[in-house]
């Protein structure tokens, strides 16, 4: 037995010891009516809607089980899954604890998560993910198409973490994301809340922020990266821009910031920089933008254009000055 089983069971063990586990329970299955329900160990209600609420549920490896459309499965104490939980087309609910090393997948549907998730597992998502509690993520949330709105709430990808958005997906923040893993953006990243990165991110679709944005870690942009108006950029480690890197705010480089052959960075809000910039492609400081150079910008393979304000207390090298 695998040691994820060995846990799993262990875990259902305690439930069933502390009688929070019904000993007939049997989690492979479609969630569809009553009788359904009452065989996963739930209690069902009728009306409004038809929700199935359960206290304790495992879904062990090799099992399933599938919430169908119109029907809601509520989560008031823990919920473990080994093997595959699907949501195709209904609605999850949670209040209380998720733990899951299988996969989790919500097809066209809602999983609204206002407890405490942690992931070992894949989380699919091509619905809609509503996130007002804690996430922490080690494993792998693939939104493909669908929707991640943390209003509230606290997504942490973990350093062993894949957090992947692909095409015609989004992730839409006003709460806190912290990536000390990795974050894949091909689509949408936009956050008016807090994002912190300490670990790599690589943007090839769109990364938005107008809330605060801190990156002690590498930041790789193939797309375009906006620090919105009345947003506030930290770069600590490294930015490297072969895109568009867009500052409307107030953006201050404390290490490096690096314009490739085929990147530009548009200055029209605040920028300060402390560190060094890296020019090898434009970098365009537009009417009504501020960059004030207190450190190293190299420009030797690139161009600056000054439409704004270049305030230079630190060193300039190379042509392309205009």
């Amino acid at each position: 037995m695998a040691a994820r089983d060995v846990m799993l069971a262990v875990a259902a063990a305690a439930l069933l010891g502390a009688g929070l586990l019904p000993s007939s329970l049997a989690t492979t299955g479609v969630l569809y009516n009553a009788y359904s329900c009452q065989h996963m160990g739930g209690k069902w209600s009728g009306m409004p809607g038809d929700t199935c609420a359960v206290s304790a549920l495992v879904v062990f490896r090799g099992e399933t089980v599938m919430v169908t459309n119109g029907i809601t499965l509520v989560n008031s104490g823990g919920l473990i899954v080994g093997g595959v939980l699907f949501n195709n087309g209904g609605a999850i609910v949670n209040n209380g604890t998720v733990s899951n090393s299988g996969i989790i997948s919500s097809v066209a549907g809602t999983f609204s998560n206002h407890g405490t998730m942690t992931n070992r597992g894949t989380i699919l998502n091509s619905g809609r993910f509503v996130d007002d509690g804690n996430v922490f993520n080690s494993g792998t949330v693939l939104d493909d198409g669908g929707i991640i709105v943390a209003r509230h709430g606290d997504l942490s990808n973990e350093q062993d973490g894949l957090l992947a958005v692909e095409a015609n997906g989004s992730i839409s923040s006003s709460g806190r994301i912290g990536n000390a893993g990795t974050v894949q953006d091909d689509a949408r990243l936009v956050s008016d809340g807090l994002l912190l990165n300490s670990g790599r991110m690589y943007v090839t679709g769109r990364l938005e922020s107008s809330g605060t944005f801190s990156n002690n870690g590498t930041v790789e942009s193939r797309g375009m990266m906006v620090n919105g108006r009345g947003g506030t950029a930290y770069n600590g480690n490294a930015i490297h821009d072969l895109g568009i890197l867009e500052n409307l705010g107030t953006f201050s480089n404390f290490r490096l910031v690096e314009v490739g052959q085929k990147g530009t960075l548009e200055c029209l809000g605040n920028m300060t920089n402390y560190g060094i910039i890296l020019n090898g492609g434009k970098v365009e400081v537009l009417a009504g933008g501020t960059l004030s150079n207190r450190g190293t910008i190299s420009s030797r393979l690139g161009t600056i254009a000054v439409l704004g304000t270049l305030d230079n207390q630190g060193a300039i090298f190379g042509g392309g000055l205009g």
